[in-house]
């Protein structure tokens, strides 16, 4: 049980230690909606010159075979907190699960491809901001009806990201 007491906001750090101790019994069944991953930390970027860079793609190759469905959004935020700029545009589902059979096992997997586009503003935001804030919402398939999903011990997610830059150089 996550907070017992009630709703209550909690906060991790890089060194934050979570340790638990559970006995789990596979397939594990069950439904969740409204649940919020958020965490705050350092950007911790360190470029001699803003300046040199042009623009940048992010592409993730994600290939999911676990039953949620992921809305994700990252602040990118000032020394002061506030948000100067956010990485996605749109709201449509992060990482969306696969079809689920009448046992509520996944039937397979979805494979997806998020490209996250910056051009030269968005790259000034992202390199000039002190914090990163990232907020996961996450639920199951269908959780407002009560539809129960299974997790076996066989299910994934498997995350490919690569990164292109176009860089000004210029000679000193």
């Amino acid at each position: 049980t996550t907070n017992p007491g009630g709703k209550m906001v909690n906060k991790f750090a890089k060194t934050s230690k979570l340790k638990a101790k559970a006995n789990l019994n596979l397939p594990m069944a069950g439904y969740g909606f409204n649940w919020v991953l958020a965490d705050t930390t350092a950007l911790g970027l360190s470029l001699g010159a803003q300046e040199s860079l042009k623009s940048g793609l992010v592409r993730l190759n994600i290939d999911n075979n676990f039953p949620i469905d992921v809305d994700l959004q990252v602040y990118f935020l000032d020394g002061t907190g506030q948000v100067v700029d956010s990485l996605f545009v749109n709201g449509e589902k992060f990482l969306k699960s696969p079809q689920l059979d009448n046992n509520g096992r996944v039937t397979g997997s979805v494979l997806s491809t998020v490209n996250i586009a910056a051009d030269n503003v968005k790259m000034q935001h992202i390199t000039g901001s002190a914090k990163v804030a990232i907020v996961a919402k996450i639920q199951t398939p269908d959780a407002q009806l009560h539809r129960e999903v299974r997790i076996y011990e066989d299910n994934y997610i498997f995350v490919k990201m690569g990164i292109k830059a176009e860089l000004s150089i210029t000679k000193p």
